[in-house]
């Protein structure tokens, strides 16, 4: 009765520790699809079209904006870039921890099921031991 439950405990074990690994992997690839914004020289205002054209001081922007407007654009774009920034990083930090915590909590319960199977094991060279 003692084997069949410290090898069902280590096969359990075995299970927490492969999703574990699974949940470690997901993180790893969510980690690679989150944009570079918050260490790259590239910010969100570089892909609007308004601010490049607010930034070259073209034809358009002339027309159509006031210098104060260009002003207050520019520096809401600023601030806006500045925030998405933050957030991206905290995001990556967040993620990283958890990629860390579930490789930390994998190796454990591998570490965990290989000592069930080791006393396993041991159970069951003792029982054999009896036999003869």
């Amino acid at each position: 009765m003692k084997l069949s439950f410290a090898l069902g405990f280590a096969l359990v074990l075995v299970g927490v520790a492969v999703s574990c690994g699974v949940n470690y992997l997901d993180l790893r690839q969510f980690e690679t699809r989150i944009p570079g914004v918050a260490t790259a020289g590239w910010t969100p205002s570089d892909a609007s079209v308004i601010c490049q054209s607010l930034k070259s001081n073209d034809e358009f922007s002339k027309k159509y904006f006031s210098p104060k407007i260009v002003a207050d654009m520019m520096h809401d774009y600023s601030t806006l870039d500045d925030s998405i920034k933050l957030q991206f990083q905290h995001i990556r930090d967040s993620v990283s921890q958890k990629e860390s915590r579930a490789l930390e909590s994998m190796i454990m319960f591998f570490l965990m099921a290989g000592f069930m199977g080791y006393v396993h094991f041991l159970g069951v060279r003792k029982s054999q031991s009896k036999k003869v």
